[in-house]
Formats: structure tokens, C-alpha cells, sequence
């Protein structure tokens, strides 16, 4: 339901870029990209014979689609659409849970933290015919899903929360019309609840003080720009 309407609003842009007489005065902006992902969380409180799984699952890839309407040519107002995605798997891993009892099995994990928002951008050198750089900040819906292998037990671990995300941009226009660019991005967020389901039950959990996941992430991607 969120991409469907993050590219209806997109479609729109582009329909209402199409009408326009004069590429003299750009005002949309579209942006599709991709890269690597790194997750800064601490990993205190991981023990430590899970340590490194936990910190290959820092690291994965983003794929990312903006579209923005600069009101004037310094400055402007979008949408963002950004999905992280990360997996890692260990086999034969024996667990103690907290009753004493002790389990071995397989252990994976499939995790995918998805943003949807409004963006204020800033276009700092605007009248530049062959590079612009940009800068951003975006607020809005940050979702958590993991689909969890735990000793040969399927879980879905779900979460949802406020998000923000700070963005800095450099694009090379190849002409009027097109350019490639590089972006960093920090993503912000944190979960303080979780739902968690499987073949036989679905609970909520509160996750309070540091057992809560803070989700904050350094993404640096490569794209296209489309200037209409």
C-alpha cells in the first residue's frame, strides 16, 4: 500500500512535469538509486558467541526512490521512498534459553527496515549548469520486518515507528535533462515495540531502555537524475 502511493504521487509529478513549455525553469527533480548500507547500532548487548553474525547483519544494501517540486530554485518539497535489506544464516548453532533448556538448529535472519516520507531539500549552487549539490532532511513511517529462523522455528518480527533521515547529493548532469549522482544518507529511528508471530501464536512485546532496537543507518548510494 506505501509504494503503490509513493508512485501514484511520483506518476503525478511526472505528468505534471510533461505540461511544462520551457526547460529554462526545472523544477522537478526525480531520483532513483541504490548502494551499500551500514547499521551504527552498538552490539553491547549481543553475547558474545553471536557477535559476529550480529555484525555481518550491519551491514547490507539500499535501494531508494525521491521525487522533489523545488518552489524556488534554492529550495524545494518531496517524497522519499528508501528500503535496507540484510540477511546472514548459521547452521547448527545450539541456544540456552532462560528456562535451562537448550536447543540446537539452524539460526537466520531476512531483515528489511523500509522509510516512507516528505522531504525539504535545498539546492545550494542552483544556477550551475553541470553540477548541483543538495541537501535534505525527511521525517515520516519507518517500518521493521525480519522473517527469523530460531533452532529450525520460522518467526516474523515486526515493528513500526517514526523516522527521519538527513541527506547530502551531488549530481553531474550529463545534460539538461539527466544527471548521475551520489548521495549519503543517515536514517534515524527506533523500536520500543515489536510483534512477534509464528505458526502457533502472535504477541507484542514493550522494549524498554537499552534492550530497545535503535535502527540509525549510513547509506551511500549511486543514481540517476531526472531534471523535467
Amino acid at each position: 500500500m506505501k509504494k503503490n502511493i509513493l508512485f501514484f504521487v511520483l506518476l503525478c509529478i511526472f505528468y505534471c512535469a510533461a505540461q511544462s513549455q520551457s526547460n529554462d525553469n526545472q523544477r522537478f527533480r526525480i531520483g532513483v538509486q541504490g548502494g551499500f548500507s551500514y547499521r551504527l547500532a552498538s552490539l553491547d548487548n549481543v553475547s558474545d558467541g553471536f557477535k559476529d553474525y550480529a555484525r555481518k547483519l550491519k551491514s547490507g544494501f539500499n535501494i531508494g526512490l525521491e521525487g522533489s517540486y523545488f518552489i524556488k530554485p534554492k529550495w524545494g518539497l518531496g517524497l522519499k521512498y528508501n528500503s535496507f535489506k540484510t540477511k546472514e544464516s548459521l547452521g547448527d548453532v545450539i541456544i540456552e534459553f532462560e528456562d535451562g533448556s537448550v536447543a540446537q538448529g539452524n539460526l537466520s535472519d531476512d531483515i528489511q527496515i523500509t522509510f516512507i516520507g516528505p522531504i525539504y531539500i535545498v539546492n545550494f549552487i542552483p544556477n550551475n549548469p553541470e553540477h548541483a549539490f543538495f541537501g535534505s532532511f525527511g521525517a515520516g513511517y519507518l517500518s521493521y520486518r525480519n522473517q527469523s529462523v530460531i533452532v529450525d522455528r520460522a518467526f516474523e518480527i515486526t515493528g513500526e515507528t517514526f523516522g527521519s533521515t538527513v541527506d547530502f547529493a551531488y549530481d553531474y548532469k550529463l545534460s539538461e535533462t539527466i544527471a548521475v549522482g551520489v548521495q549519503t544518507s543517515l536514517m534515524f529511528g527506533r523500536l520500543s515495540e515489536i510483534t512477534i508471530e509464528d505458526d502457533f501464536s502472535k504477541r507484542t512485546e514493550r522494549l524498554n531502555g537499552d534492550d530497545q532496537d535503535d535502527l540509525v543507518r549510513l547509506d551511500f548510494s549511486l543514481g540517476l537524475r531526472f531534471y523535467l
